[in-house]
């Protein structure tokens, strides 16, 4: 009865110390995974085919063919942005887009198509400023603003705020009915 006595309690002894050992293992373990979980630093992420949409104050609607989202600037391919401004629906599309999030500009590039109301913009480049609710350009700029009147010119200059549009260099051709 001793020999057995004596065997329980050894087994009781190793099976106490390999728990403990076990339980000790995985504790290093965690402590690892957390010192290697927080020096993972995050460089982006992508998301194609996406659609956003605001409710409320800011109705809007974006799509696009991808975004990518690289932490202070946001790229993005082929987008549709619409959405109301002072009771006019406005629209524009671009194959390119670049937002700089700390410094709050969005610069627009390739094929850019402004609609605002029933005048259409066509240009190549513009810069938004969102702080200072303006836009511009330095690019040529084409304005069609019915059937029969074209407008052309340069260094494209909206301001958000009074809802004015300026040109430089102006050229408008009227067509007869």
């Amino acid at each position: 009865m001793r020999y057995i006595f004596k065997n329980i309690k050894y087994t009781l002894v190793l099976f106490i110390a390999f728990v403990s050992t076990a339980y000790l293992l995985s504790e290093i373990t965690k402590i690892f995974q957390k010192k290697q979980i927080a020096g993972l630093v995050y460089k982006e992420s992508t998301i194609s085919n996406f659609v956003m949409t605001g409710v409320g104050e800011e109705n809007f609607i974006l799509k696009g063919k991808k975004i990518i989202d690289k932490k202070d600037t946001i790229k993005m391919f082929e987008i549709y942005f619409r959405y109301r401004l002072i009771g006019m629906p406005v629209e524009i599309s671009s194959k390119y887009a670049d937002v700089l999030m700390k410094k709050k500009i969005v610069n627009l590039k390739d094929s850019l198509f402004i609609k605002l109301g029933s005048v259409d913009i066509y240009t190549d480049k513009l810069t938004i400023y969102m702080d200072k609710k303006i836009a511009k350009n330095n690019d040529k700029v084409l304005i069609k603003s019915s059937d029969k009147m074209i407008t052309t010119g340069r260094n494209l200059l909206i301001d958000i705020k009074t809802n004015t549009l300026q040109l430089e260099n102006v050229k408008t051709i009227i067509r007869g009915s």
